[in-house]
């Protein structure tokens, strides 16, 4: 006689389908942990870009300051030349001038001469060849004070010239600056845009190591279920033996009874498994922003906030300055072999010591990079025991052995 399964036939499909939820949550929190690296890296590359930005702004700006300094100069260089010019041109003018009056004089004495020998007078020649020395004199100065009024008009040309140059560059540093400005701004919106998709990021990453862990204690309750169900269903096959022995009542009361604990079973593994798949039915639709945010990932969002960025919260990052806690009885020479300790980690910086009376010592690093400060100090032979103090890390030190 063959016997019946106590085990409900949807038992084993509704823990495949958990197997295959876990399986899809697992995914996603591995899509989720990459996506926050990548949201990650796109703020350090915003970062950069905003580090460049405000750098190109302070070389901008100076080079508008001199380039403005330098037009000053050329401007108020250019008058001098100028003004030289001026009176070159005039001074050649006045030369002009006088060389005429004695070409004109020269001329009237030849005139003179040439009526005088048309009469037949004789005249003294030595007035007209006076007269004709002056004429070529004035003649020799006025083409001196051309010249110089030449070269003196030539260096004022060159000053204004060089005064465009110093124009035209103070231009392009204006113009290089309002660039800059543009570029700053861009930059400072874009770190903001990158900092709210990193926060965002590492809050679904949270919830989804959340969703990954509920859905392994999910399983691990079905899987536990389900073995209860194969036990019942062990406990039947024997109860069949039992029976074709013993006679039928006395098999068919044990056998009720194990079908009713595999049918117990198997409810409380479908309510596990249906709880499962009402959370999974959230986050597909989208409800998942409904859900409360975890304590740790809005400290993971905050550390983001405060330009700290953290890539998980297991073990915790520490960047910037962070205090050590030494907690009393600790021996002044420990204390400086910690010190020396902490020296020696890469990325940290001893910034100072301080101290409570009747309490402990205090110890200020300053963190390069983010670092996993307290598994880092555990290594350290020294220390017995690093754990959190609020934003601070607890540092126990090892106890000396007592010489016997």
């Amino acid at each position: 006689m063959t016997s019946e399964s106590v085990v409900d036939p949807k038992a084993n499909s509704r823990t495949h389908t958990a197997v295959e939820a876990l399986l899809a949550a697992t995914r996603k929190s591995a899509q989720a942990m990459e996506d926050e690296a990548a949201t990650t890296t796109a703020l350090e590359r915003a970062y950069r870009k905003a580090n460049a930005a405000a750098a190109e702004l302070k070389s901008a700006a100076r080079g508008e300051v001199t380039a403005r300094a330098q037009l000053a100069l050329a401007q108020k260089g250019e008058k001098q030349p100028l003004r030289n010019a001026e009176k070159a041109e005039g001074l050649a003018a006045e030369a002009d001038r006088v060389a005429a009056q004695q070409l004109v004089r020269w001329k009237t004495e030849e005139d003179r001469l040439a009526e005088a020998h048309r009469g037949g007078k004789t005249m003294d020649r030595r007035r007209a060849d006076k007269a004709k020395l002056k004429a070529d004199d004035a003649g020799r100065k006025a083409k001196s004070a051309h010249a110089v009024a030449d070269r003196a008009k030539g260096v004022s040309e060159a000053a204004l010239g060089a005064t465009r140059e110093v124009q035209e560059r103070t231009k392009q540093a204006g113009l290089r600056l309002r660039t800059a400005r543009i570029e700053d701004a861009r930059a400072k919106h874009e770190v903001q845009q990158a900092e709210e998709k990193a926060r965002l990021a590492i809050v679904q990453a949270m919830m989804a190591q959340e969703a990954e862990s509920a859905a392994k204690k999910t399983i691990d309750r079905a899987i536990g279920m389900l073995k209860v169900v194969m036990r019942a269903e062990a406990r039947a096959a024997e109860i069949e033996a039992v029976q074709q022995e013993t006679g039928r009542p006395q098999a068919t009361r044990t056998k009720r009874r194990a079908t009713e604990s595999s049918g117990r079973a198997t409810s409380k593994s479908g309510t596990s498994i249906s709880h499962l798949f009402k959370r999974g039915r959230q986050r597909q639709t989208g409800q998942v922003q409904q859900l409360p945010v975890p304590a740790e990932a809005k400290t993971a969002a905050a550390t983001v906030e405060s330009g700290t960025l953290v890539r998980n919260t297991r073990p915790s990052l520490y960047s910037g300055k962070v205090r050590l806690f030494v907690p009393d009885p600790v021996d002044p020479k420990d204390l400086s072999t910690l010190r020396d300790r902490l020296g020696e980690v890469v990325g940290l910086r001893v910034m100072s010591t301080g101290g409570y009376s009747g309490e402990g010592n205090t110890i200020t690093v300053a963190a390069d990079q983010p670092l996993p400060l307290a598994s880092q100090l555990d290594e350290l032979d020294i220390v017995e025991k690093a754990s959190k103090r609020g934003n601070d890390i607890e540092v126990r030190l090892r106890l000396p052995k007592a010489v016997s």
